[in-house]
């Protein structure tokens, strides 16, 4: 691909057309990257605020959106989502905690983001969606799905599915064991459940 020991690639399309990762412009700087065959490595750019690290996790299944995170100035990475028309665009942060927040997967067509951030309690697995921009999974859960985690602490999305139903992640259970979670997002007018290693629990959806 023309990059050096340090960058890499971290994710393609599903025909191999498009890779996107980062790649080391200088001894300090870190880019996003998108290639191609006919244009080759070209970067993606930074968020505005000085930032000298971006890199870029997923792209999505049409090749239009790319996600990832970029640093902001000192210590703030701020998740990004990324298009030919629109440039690399912040998804924001959490309330409370330090302003943090990754992006780590998208769906297929770059409408649904999935990944972590930091709230008043830690560090928090997350969603976006254009309309309701970012917010917890437990919130999530609790005010679209009508699901109570009961005690359960969701650490890190780490995956979502093409069609964005399925959205996979790490945690700890509330006997304080980490275990890995799904949450199977309903149709309208069905039950929602979460399965958590081997535990179903659903709820009727509110409507």
């Amino acid at each position: 691909l023309g990059i050096d020991n340090d960058s890499g690639a971290y994710d393609a399309s599903p025909d191999g057309s498009t890779i996107v990762g980062f790649s080391k412009s200088s001894s300090t700087v870190g880019e996003a990257f998108r290639w191609t065959q006919s244009d080759g490595l070209v970067g993606l750019g930074q968020l505005p605020g000085g930032g000298t690290l971006s890199i870029a996790t997923r792209i999505s299944a049409d090749s239009n959106v790319i996600v990832g995170y970029a640093k902001r100035s000192g210590i703030v990475y701020e998740g990004f989502r990324w298009t030919a028309n629109g440039g690399m665009v912040g998804i924001g942060d959490l309330p409370g905690g330090s302003y943090w927040s990754e992006v780590w997967d998208t769906n297929d067509d770059g409408s649904v983001l999935v990944g972590f951030g930091r709230d008043a309690t830690g560090v928090v697995a997350t969603i976006w969606d254009e309309s309701k921009g970012l917010r917890t999974i437990n919130d999530y859960l609790a005010n679209e799905l009508g699901i109570d985690p009961g005690g359960w602490y969701f650490g890190k999305s780490v995956g979502v599915s093409g069609d964005g139903t399925r959205i996979v992640g790490v945690g700890v259970n509330p006997d304080g064991i980490g275990e890995s979670w799904m949450i199977i997002v309903p149709e309208p007018g069905t039950s929602a459940f979460v399965i958590v290693a081997g535990l179903l629990m659903t709820r009727r959806r509110r409507r």
